[in-house]
């Protein structure tokens, strides 16, 4: 349900010239790549035909890979080898495709951060509650997203998912790569919720009635694995929908709380996202 498959290729194993620096800093931008991937479970698949490019020199990649030579280094000889020999056979298939070198105008991912961005859109487009909770989380490894999420998700006003999945994967962004560089640099959660809501764009608070903390307190678990109560005050408001001249004002929340040491391994946990609670 939130699987992804990956492509090498062939043409940007192809466009390079001799300068055998550049190729090996772009063999080792491929590793990170190729490990990304593999830490989400996700495949790479090649071309067989991919053997056949000329990489330097007019050395074809298998004589790289597989025929002795000290043109090459070793340690990037190897590390081609666990990147191309060990991804699957492509049979026909079409998926999207990561590259070597860079070529201008083509859909081809590079870098991490491109990564990210893949799979955030494939994010976005999801927007049946299981898939979508199965795959924020996967893909946040950062964050620990309760398990109620999955049913929390159907409550959301505005025609649910179609209308909010946007600013979700947006403020599920932020709080993993942002909230908590945020909150060390702040004086207290008030003011790091403050220039939180700043950077992210859309408003984020605490609740204002104590008498309201048990609607948002969720069971997460300790590093000894036993349960705890976290009131997950924090709130993100998802007031606005994404559809094109709905100015309606929706009253969805993303409730969270900033993490500390012994619970969850000290991740942002994320208690609830869909209608007020």
């Amino acid at each position: 349900m939130c699987e992804v498959s990956f492509t090498l290729s062939n043409e940007s194993f192809e466009a390079n010239g001799n300068n055998i620096k550049t190729i090996y800093q772009n063999i080792e931008k491929l590793v990170f790549l190729n490990e990304k991937i593999i830490s989400f479970n996700d495949s790479l698949f090649r071309d067989q035909n991919i053997y056949y490019i000329p990489l330097v020199n007019h050395k074809l990649i298998y004589e790289i890979l597989h025929v002795p030579h000290t043109e090459f280094s070793q340690d990037h000889k190897t590390m081609l080898s666990l990147i191309i020999d060990r991804a699957k056979d492509l049979n026909g298939e079409n998926f999207q495709v990561i590259g070597l070198n860079k070529i201008l105008g083509q859909n081809i991912v590079y870098t991490e951060s491109e990564l990210m961005e893949y799979y955030y859109s494939l994010i976005e487009n999801k927007h049946n509650e299981e898939e979508f909770y199965i795959c924020i989380n996967k893909y946040f490894t950062k964050l620990v997203i309760h398990t109620r999420v999955k049913e929390s998700l159907k409550t959301l006003e505005g025609d649910g998912l179609a209308n909010f999945a946007n600013d979700i994967v947006k403020s599920l962004r932020y709080l993993e790569n942002n909230f908590r560089n945020i909150l060390n640099e702040s004086n207290a959660l008030p003011e790091a919720l403050i220039k939180f809501s700043t950077i992210l764009g859309i408003e984020t608070t605490l609740e204002g009635k104590a008498a309201r903390k048990p609607d948002f307190t969720f069971k997460f678990q300790k590093d000894n694995e036993e349960d705890i109560d976290i009131c997950c005050e924090p709130h993100i408001k998802l007031s606005e929908s994404s559809k094109r001249g709905d100015n309606s004002f929706y009253f969805n929340r993303l409730h969270f709380y900033e993490g500390r040491d012994g619970v969850e391994n000290g991740k942002i946990l994320i208690g609830h996202i869909g209608g007020h609670l």
